[in-house]
């Protein structure tokens, strides 16, 4: 579907909000200036709990069960309060987990979150969507990125964990889609994650997505790093911030096993079909930007780039604190239920952060599709 239409669509039905999507449509240049502009997107990490066990996740490495328990979490009320604070400078609301749909009372949330005139957008599996599907739909969503890695049970099963997680997710989908029919949002993009799993299948995914009947249909490269790129971060992250991070951790040879030149002949034979649905994939198609670099020559970042995310968007984590990353969120600069969120963005620890980034990235985030955000 045409952006502008689906735009239109949302203002016919939230009005409201207006004013969020004008600033998130229309704000694409990032001015990097102090202080800063209040971040165009706040992500709302909703819950760490999942119902499925991705074998190719490196977020469930950053998971501390010890010191970072499940049940540490921001209550519904406590998110309540935290929107009514940064309702006044319209940003886009991005909802993530672990499974967002595990959270009792999310949709509530939604609910108030559009109230009061904010996009609205979140990530799934998919596989609880059918039952929440008529309720979302009534709900303020705007924005609805479902992720699916393989085109059928059984390698799907392999992947999340879950035997029948492909069969969930696709009853979802179709939910979803029906609701989306009937009422023109929310817009649903179906993303498929390459691993050594589905390096095979990427074509065949995008024939799924064409008959499920997305809006948009997205190809992500892993996001990996490498031991000896994660000991240089290691160590000049400590050198910047006084200690060692160990989130990139988690994503340490995600890409063992892939064979680029698969993938690359997989996403050209894509790109050169038409389809019902936007195609998109990250990194992103443009002069520059080569499937086997990419995973062949990690310490290469893509188009030399720098990271703009402290720029853009900051992260709430499930118990109020404020990561300046959305992948490893070790550098904490502040919680939300002892700050507001201005205080913090354009805070001493905020701009320590930024005026490190503003010269550099660690070695780790090569291939962070957070490069690639404008």
């Amino acid at each position: 579907m045409n952006k502008y239409i689906s735009y239109l669509n949302i203002l016919i039905r939230h009005p409201n909000k207006i004013s969020s999507l004008l600033r998130y449509a229309l704000r694409r240049n990032v001015h990097i200036v102090d202080p800063c502009f209040p971040p165009r997107t706040i992500m709302i990490r909703i819950t760490r709990r999942n119902n499925l066990r991705p074998v190719c996740c490196g977020r469930w490495e950053q998971v501390d069960v010890e010191n970072n328990p499940f049940d540490q979490q921001l209550t519904i009320e406590d998110w309540k309060n935290f929107i009514e604070d940064i309702s006044v400078f319209k940003p886009y609301i991005f909802i993530e987990g672990g499974e967002p749909l595990l959270r009792e009372n999310l949709i509530g949330l939604i609910d108030f979150i559009s109230s009061k005139g904010l996009l609205c957008g979140m990530r799934t599996n998919a596989t609880l969507l059918a039952g929440a599907a008529t309720k979302l739909g009534e709900s303020g969503i705007d924005y609805l990125l479902c992720n699916l890695d393989a085109p059928q049970p059984r390698l799907n099963a392999d992947i999340t964990g879950k035997a029948d997680s492909f069969e969930l997710a696709i009853q979802g989908i179709k939910a979803m889609r029906e609701i989306r029919k009937n009422k023109g949002v929310p817009l649903i993009q179906l993303t498929t994650t390459v691993s050594k799993y589905n390096q095979d299948r990427l074509l065949e995914m995008a024939e799924l997505a064409a008959s499920l009947g997305v809006d948009v249909f997205t190809i992500s490269l892993p996001v990996f790093t490498t031991p000896a790129l994660e000991e240089l971060t290691s160590s000049r992250f400590e050198k910047c911030f006084g200690f060692k991070p160990r989130f990139w951790k988690g994503f340490i040879d995600e890409a063992e096993g892939i064979n680029a030149e698969v993938v690359e002949k997989q996403m050209r034979r894509i790109k050169l079909k038409r389809w019902n649905f936007e195609y998109r994939q990250f990194p992103p198609n443009k002069t520059g930007f080569d499937v086997l670099e990419h995973f062949y020559s990690p310490e290469n970042p893509h188009f030399e780039r720098k990271c703009l995310l402290p720029w853009l968007l900051a992260v709430v984590m499930p118990n109020g604190d404020v990561a300046t990353c959305w992948d490893h969120p070790d550098y904490i600069a502040g919680n939300v239920l002892k700050d507001n969120m201005l205080s913090i963005w354009n805070g001493k620890k905020y701009n320590m952060f930024r005026s490190v980034i503003k010269q550099e990235i660690f070695a780790s985030c090569s291939r962070c599709n957070g490069l690639y955000q404008k």
